[in-house]
């Protein structure tokens, strides 16, 4: 497995459309809360 070294800014960039893309798939089939899924891409951009 190759490891990929990203700045402090990428990974928040990151996590943040990771969580626009969440909002836009739960909005898109109606259905669901995407509160629980917001939250892990939250602790993984802390990680």
């Amino acid at each position: 497995m190759k490891h990929i070294k990203h700045t402090i800014k990428e990974l928040e960039d990151i996590a943040s459309q990771v969580r626009r893309d969440i909002v836009r798939m739960v909005h898109g089939c109606q259905s669901g809360h995407p509160g629980a899924k917001i939250g892990r891409a939250s602790c993984r951009e802390r990680v």
